[in-house]
């Protein structure tokens, strides 16, 4: 038989636990930045993520703000005559791997897509002008 003190004492437990989970979207949050430039500069962009738009960036570089996913980004540039396009995976967020509680806190991260992570800029370079 427990005593009440016990009961009390593994709820507790319980609800700091479920707390805790998914810190990685506590500490990254849901949104990241992202700098868009191109080489040469000056370029527009779109950025979509399975061929929707996510972002436009009117002369580049220029820095976003895009909801975390686990897929991919597609960032189509173009400068007078040129074009030049670069698709970027996310990679795997380190802070994923603080989670206190194992299994049950890289679950709720990778629901949430907070395991993932775009790098901080993204370089679009066109192809030299024949």
């Amino acid at each position: 038989m427990r005593f009440p003190g016990q009961v009390a004492a593994m709820l507790s437990l319980a609800l700091f636990g479920l707390g805790v989970t998914g810190c990685a979207a506590l500490i990254t949050g849901k949104t990241e930045e992202i700098t868009i430039a191109s080489e040469p500069t000056g370029a527009q962009c779109r950025v979509e993520r399975m061929a929707q738009p996510v972002a436009v960036v009117k002369s580049t570089p220029e820095t976003i703000r895009i909801p975390r996913s686990r897929y991919p980004l597609d960032v189509y540039c173009t400068k007078d005559t040129n074009a030049g396009a670069a698709i970027v995976p996310p990679s795997l967020n380190l802070v994923t791997f603080l989670g206190l509680f194992g299994p049950p806190t890289y679950l709720v991260d990778s629901f949430l897509d907070a395991d993932r992570s775009q790098p901080e800029a993204i370089v679009v370079r066109f192809p030299m002008s024949r």
